[in-house]
């Protein structure tokens, strides 16, 4: 090699290593399955530090809801809170990517919009909690999002995360358990299906680590989402 190759070779590499770069956009991740499969138990532990088991440079998409507040729950932390009202004013005004009626009459649940773009635009991997059909519709308007299904063990052990979480409500529980049954059939429309099993939180939360991080890896060029 002449002294010219020699002085040329870096850069050309580096422009490779820059290309490389350009090409590399944060991943949307569906998170999705039944009421009561342990969703919001698995994106709890992978927001925590990476020494605690958690996963750097991912955010949990902020999922608007016009149901009930449970105790402990908070605004803007674990649901963004809206009246009826609020919620069909704002969807008319598209601050909803996508929205619907889950799990009984009159309870509306929506992703905002803004949620997904501030968070790809900062180089955050946005994590969505959504119901079965909000991720086939997300998956359409965002074909590179990585679709994740959450599947209970058995559905007696789905009935009895059900019915610890709605105790004094037997016909939530029933209603349920119908729409997990529905739910399960659309399993082979997702990229990954993942099982929770009873008492292996901590199996199932590196599963679905162990998934993002190979996604992230993945010599791929990405679009951005058209939202």
């Amino acid at each position: 090699m002449n002294d010219n190759n020699r002085a040329t070779a870096p850069s050309s590499g580096d422009a490779l290593l820059n290309e490389f770069k350009a090409r590399w956009r944060p991943l949307v991740f569906l998170l999705s399955g039944p009421s009561g499969v342990g969703k919001d138990s698995v994106a709890e532990r992978l927001l925590r530090e990476p020494e605690a088991g958690g996963i750097e440079g991912l955010k949990v998409v902020v999922t608007a809801t016009t149901r009930d507040r449970r105790p402990g729950e908070e605004d803007l932390v674990h649901y963004e809170f809206m009246t009826r009202d609020e919620f069909v004013e704002k969807n008319e005004q598209g601050y909803f990517v996508e929205s619907a009626t889950v799990y009984g009459p009159g309870n509306l649940y929506g992703v905002p919009k803004h949620q997904i773009t501030s968070k790809i635009a900062a180089g955050i991997n946005p994590l969505i909690k959504i119901d079965v059909q909000g991720a086939a519709t997300l998956k359409q308007k965002v074909p590179q999002s990585v679709s994740i299904f959450l599947v209970p063990e058995s559905i007696q052990s789905l009935h009895d995360r059900l019915r610890h979480r709605n105790a004094d409500d037997y016909d939530a529980v029933q209603r349920r358990l119908r729409a997990a049954t529905h739910e399960l059939d659309h399993f082979p429309g997702f990229d990954y299906v993942v099982i929770n099993r009873t008492g292996k939180l901590d199996e199932t939360v590196e599963q679905i680590r162990s998934i993002i991080v190979a996604e992230r890896l993945r010599n791929s060029p990405l679009a951005p989402p058209r939202l």
